[in-house]
């Protein structure tokens, strides 16, 4: 999967101003998130095609983050955009089904991307 960008790139506010109403502050997608959006769709395309439909299972995600550099990054950031990318994308109906995640540090190496593996965790007999 491709590079994420930072959830400051990603998502943006803005503050909502109507007359005679209270302003209110609106998230929003920034044109960077909008794309990123786009290549990991694009990529889970070209894996596994069109008959890629969203699981409701639940789900263990592993990452190795190959960065691109040697700047110096919160793994556990790198999660929300790409989550939300693969939301976009239909993987899966939300990220509330990851139940376990692991996220390594991997070697730098431009353009950097994110090895993932997901996982249907199967719930265990009790």
């Amino acid at each position: 999967m491709p590079w994420p960008p930072t959830v400051n790139h990603y998502w943006g506010n803005r503050v909502i101003v109507r007359a005679g109403r209270k302003p209110f502050v609106s998230t929003f997608i920034k044109a960077e998130g909008v794309a990123y959006r786009k290549a990991v769709a694009a990529a889970i395309r070209e894996r596994f095609g069109e008959r890629l439909r969203p699981t409701a299972a639940r789900v263990s995600v592993s990452v190795e983050a190959v960065a691109p550099d040697r700047r110096e990054r919160d793994l556990s950031n790198l999660l929300k955009a790409f989550e939300d990318a693969l939301t976009h994308c239909g993987v899966w109906l939300d990220d509330f089904q990851v139940d376990w995640v692991s996220v390594e540090r991997g070697a730098v190496v431009a353009p950097g991307w994110l090895d993932v593996e997901l996982r249907r965790i199967v719930p265990r007999e009790v």
